[in-house]
């Protein structure tokens, strides 16, 4: 269904005698709309507002997402919502998903297209993250990178994180539903490499475990149930069109080794790429994001784990939150006096990405504004009481969204529960190897979020502990990198095997001490 007007803050849309049903995401009104929750009411970031038509009572779920004021106004969630007569919908700005192609570029500039039309072969390498795939157009002549880019996982409006997509894979529609979304993806993502995607002779795909498992059909129930063991570690190769990849059929494509529980082919690839495995030293290797993945290299041996850190480091369960793309505050700046924001590209800020709201939870810690149990105290900024209190960071004057854009007491809690588990994690690792974090030689920050946040942000959280700054080293999106490598090389793929096969899972779950630990660095 196509909007029949359009302005520059909303769309609208006439339904006439067409039913939008509550459950399905709006999918047969054909209406593209943020559904962080799948669909299940909980997150309140599929907003509309009814502006002509019968308006029927709000649902609890409404009444406890929306304010009184939004109500009066017309707003419901588009997933509580079922239209049965004509209506006139205005969609917000922020209830908008992203665009699906978050970044496009040429490696060095439009210099690199007569590169691409000369190479002999084409090889791509993809990272296949839970909220964003990057890919990378790779010459498997000389290993140059020629094209790299990034779009967001269309698996996201089945759910932001990895159990809810599970979940929804509890039967075989849902499971090809989820699968269809990815390849559909990674064809797009080659047709965007054009004009010579017929080129790519192999591909090499790396991502969590239940990521591999769901582009390959295979089943992920058991991802979801302790002890979270995958139906494959090892090392996969697949033709091209077994997948339903639109390049040459018998193209053979390289999925690298799981390790276990939630330990993918993806904290493989990192690994790999950054070297922690022949360190002598004593590292730390985190890739934070949905699910943080954690290595300990320590004399010889690596232990890894994972923590669910949630969503919120990605801009998700976050009032105001969004994915790291056009709007988003990256940076946030507090003092006593005022709010300093930037945004990724410099446009009027619609909502904060994951940096941005650990920037702000960190400067209303720096300034005394959130007490050790992250309750906003008295301000001019604060509007609201008790649990309702938030943090004004941007006036709707100066938002793209014309809403102010805030830190609620909610976004806080999201926040505290995201630190608490990497840092637990990070805690319970060392202490399994009988070291303190003085024997800690170096921190690698790995991934999207790793390579911008602002490890002082961090620290002030209680995230990271207070270590000389030369000990963090952000390496970007290594897993990509080590998806290249392996592209490139056998002899790489065969490390990638060994390594997979070095390291041993540690279950956080089951630590007598995991409580404990968690519920202090609760704590500001």
């Amino acid at each position: 269904m196509a909007p029949s007007t359009q302005a520059r803050q909303t769309s609208h849309y006439s339904l006439q005698d067409r039913s939008l049903p509550v459950r399905k995401k709006n999918r047969p009104a054909g209406i593209p709309i943020r559904s962080d929750c799948a669909g299940n009411g909980t997150c309140g970031k599929c907003k509309l507002q009814i502006t002509r038509g019968p308006l029927r009572p709000p649902t609890r779920q409404e009444r406890k997402l929306l304010s009184p004021d939004e109500l009066a106004r017309g707003f419901r969630l588009a997933c509580q919502t079922e239209l049965l007569d004509e209506h006139e919908l205005r969609l917000p700005a922020a209830s908008r998903p992203a665009e699906p192609l978050l970044h496009l570029q040429y490696a060095a500039g439009p210099a690199d297209r007569p590169a691409i039309q000369q190479a002999a072969s084409l090889g791509m390498a993809v990272d296949l993250g839970t909220t964003t795939i990057a890919a990378y157009l790779v010459s498997l002549d000389d290993g140059t990178v020629l094209r790299s880019a990034s779009m967001l996982n269309p698996q996201y409006p089945y759910g932001i994180d990895v159990m809810s997509r599970i979940l929804h894979a509890r039967n075989e529609e849902g499971k090809s539903e989820l699968r269809s979304a990815v390849v559909g993806a990674l064809n797009t993502l080659t047709r965007h490499f054009h004009p010579l995607g017929h080129k790519i002779r192999a591909m090499t795909i790396t991502g969590n475990t239940t990521m591999h498992h769901l582009l390959l059909g295979l089943p992920v129930k058991q991802l979801g149930l302790y002890p979270y063991e995958p139906a494959l570690k090892d090392m996969h190769t697949i033709c091209a069109g077994e997948l339903g990849l639109a390049i040459a059929a018998d193209t053979p494509v390289y999925m690298l080794p799981n390790v276990g529980g939630f330990i993918g082919s993806d904290h493989v690839a990192m690994i790999l790429a950054t070297g922690i495995h022949t360190t002598p030293k004593t590292v730390l290797g985190i890739d934070i994001g949905t699910n943080t993945e954690i290595v300990l290299a320590h004399r010889g041996t690596l232990t890894s784990t994972s923590c669910a850190s949630g969503p919120a480091l990605e801009g998700g369960h976050i009032a105001h939150g969004m994915l790291a793309a056009k709007g988003a505050i990256s940076k946030v700046t507090i003092t006593e006096t005022m709010v300093n924001v930037q945004t990724i590209d410099g446009s009027a800020p619609a909502g904060l990405c994951g940096s941005g709201v650990l920037d702000a939870v960190a400067g209303l810690v720096g300034n005394g504004l959130l007490d050790k149990k992250g309750r906003l105290g008295s301000d001019p900024r604060v509007v609201g009481s008790g649990a309702a209190a938030e943090f004004i960071i941007v006036s709707a004057a100066k938002s793209a969204t014309g809403q102010d854009i805030t830190v609620s007491q909610q976004d806080i809690q999201e926040i505290q529960l995201a630190k608490a588990a990497i840092r637990t994690g990070l805690e319970i690792l060392l202490a399994e190897s009988k070291i303190t974090w003085q024997d800690v030689d170096e921190v690698v920050l790995a991934g999207g979020f790793g390579s911008c946040i602002d490890v002082a942000s961090a620290v002030t959280l209680g995230m990271f502990p207070p270590l000389q700054h030369k000990t963090y080293r952000q390496v970007g999106n290594a897993s990509g990198k080590g998806a290249r490598l392996s592209l490139l090389s056998e002899p790489a793929r065969h490390r990638a095997c060994e390594i997979a096969g070095m390291i041993s899972y540690y279950d956080l779950a089951a630590h007598p001490r995991f409580s404990r630990t968690f519920a202090c660095h609760l704590r500001f």
